[in-house]
C-alpha cells in the first residue's frame, strides 16, 4: 500500500511541476561562464541564483539575500552584495565562517538559529540576529 501512495505522490509532484513550468512566465538563466546575471532593478521581479547544493542568492530591487553561502567566495563574485544572509544549519555544506567573512559587508545582517550562532566567529556573531523556532524578525 505504501508503495502505491509513494508512486501516486511522485506522479502528483511531477504533474504539478510540469504544469507550473508550462504556465509560468518565469525565465531560467543557466549559470555558465557566458550567462548574464538577470537585471533585478524591477521591484516586481525576483531572480533566484542557484550557486551549489544549499547555497543560493535571491536578488530583487538592487537587494540580495544569500542562503547558506559556502565554498569559494569567487562563486559569488558576480552576485549583488548581500544585505541579508540566512544560515540554516551548522553542517559545513550550510555554514562556512571563511566564506561568510569574505562576503559580509559592515551593513550585512546574518539571520541564523542559536546552534549556528554558537559556531560563528565573534565578528560574524556581532552581525547576527538569532531566531528561535516560531519567532520572526524584520530587517530593513
Amino acid at each position: 500500500m505504501n508503495k502505491y501512495i509513494s508512486i501516486g505522490l511522485l506522479v502528483i509532484i511531477v504533474l504539478t511541476v510540469g504544469y507550473y513550468l508550462k504556465n509560468n512566465n518565469s525565465t531560467v538563466v543557466p549559470k555558465t561562464p557566458t550567462a548574464e546575471i538577470p537585471d533585478t532593478t524591477n521591484k516586481n521581479e525576483i531572480a533566484v541564483h542557484s550557486i551549489m547544493h544549499a547555497s543560493a542568492v535571491l536578488s530583487w530591487d538592487n537587494s540580495a539575500l544569500y542562503i547558506d553561502p559556502v565554498g569559494s567566495s569567487t562563486l559569488f563574485a558576480d552576485m549583488p552584495k548581500p544585505q541579508l544572509i540566512f544560515i540554516t544549519d551548522i553542517h559545513p555544506d550550510h555554514l562556512s565562517n571563511d566564506t561568510l567573512t569574505a562576503l559580509v559587508a559592515p551593513d550585512t545582517v546574518i539571520v541564523a538559529p542559536q546552534a549556528v550562532a554558537d559556531k560563528l566567529t565573534p565578528s560574524l556573531l556581532a552581525q547576527t540576529v538569532v531566531l528561535v523556532n516560531g519567532s520572526s524578525t524584520i530587517q530593513n
